[in-house]
């Protein structure tokens, strides 16, 4: 014997009529069939992805984000190319084609394909190749002078590393550490950790310069360390354009550095020579 549902024929019929309905919405030949909306012009086909609604209803459109992705991603790219290669950039300078997390997956992307090679928080390159050592990325210093850039604050070598360039010492630093106007903090370019100093501007007068170098080496020295010789042997090894600028900057310096920098335009006497200072502790 067959079991009926207890409903009535006329109930059957449109429950049956209901689910045919229903399937012929869910099929994907039916996107183009679709019909128009209650009192409206016909509906536009809905898109795989889209989310479709019922006749009369707004359509609920999920947001569609990989178009916007695609044209950020585009836009970055295009920029990435026409950075010089070995030159580091930072992210900040994408910002203006879209909303942080857009084009940190769009870097992502290119770093992913090998295009670019993230050095450091938020600072990439497009790599120098060398054949012997693959992939070559930028020097600390560089690195430092683009986060710089982007930021405003004034970038500095430390003293060490300047008198040593200059020949004032013979100490080596055992780290990469520079001089900035902006907050203390620690950085890591690749494997190396590069440690930036907060110093006041008065210091930093001339940094980005030769002339700046030569500064920094002059407080690093310190009184007992700076006389007229010393700045004889800078002036000799700096432009005679950034020597100038280094005398006109006797504003910022203290007394005895200023007396010393005074000395020594008139030069040193004959035949007396200077001679680099012994290793000291890097301040």
């Amino acid at each position: 014997m067959v079991l009926r549902s207890w409903y009535p024929p006329r109930a059957r019929r449109v429950g049956r009529n209901a689910l045919r309905v229903r399937a012929r919405r869910l099929s994907p030949r039916h996107w183009s069939k679709q019909s128009p909306p209650l009192g409206g012009s016909p509906a536009s086909p809905a898109r795989p992805g889209q989310c479709r609604s019922e006749p009369g209803l707004l359509p609920a459109v999920r947001k569609d984000v990989t178009s916007s992705d695609m044209t950020v991603t585009g836009k970055v790219r295009r920029h990435v190319e026409a950075q010089p290669i070995g030159e580091p950039f930072v992210v900040s300078a994408f910002l203006s084609y879209g909303s942080r997390a857009a084009v940190d997956q769009a870097l992502s992307r290119l770093a992913r394909s090998g295009a670019i090679e993230r050095v450091s928080r938020g600072v990439y390159v497009r790599p120098k190749t060398s054949r012997f050592a693959g992939k070559l990325l930028p020097s600390p210093e560089k690195v430092v002078d683009a986060i710089a850039a982007a930021t405003g604050e004034r970038v500095q070598i430390h003293g060490a590393e300047a008198a040593r360039r200059f020949g004032l010492t013979t100490q080596a630093p055992l780290r990469s550490v520079f001089s900035t106007t902006g907050p203390a903090r620690r950085l890591r370019v690749g494997a190396v950790e590069v440690r930036l100093k907060h110093t006041s501007a008065r210091k930093l007068a001339l940094a980005g310069r030769p002339s700046g170098d030569a500064l920094a080496a002059l407080w690093y020295l310190g009184k007992e360390g700076v006389t007229a010789e010393t700045v004889e042997h800078v002036r000799r090894r700096l432009p005679a354009g950034e020597f100038k600028s280094l005398v006109e900057a006797r504003s910022v310096m203290p007394a005895w550095m200023a007396r010393a920098v005074s000395s020594a335009m008139g030069g040193v006497p004959h035949g007396r020579s200077f001679h680099p200072t012994p290793e000291r502790r890097q301040g």
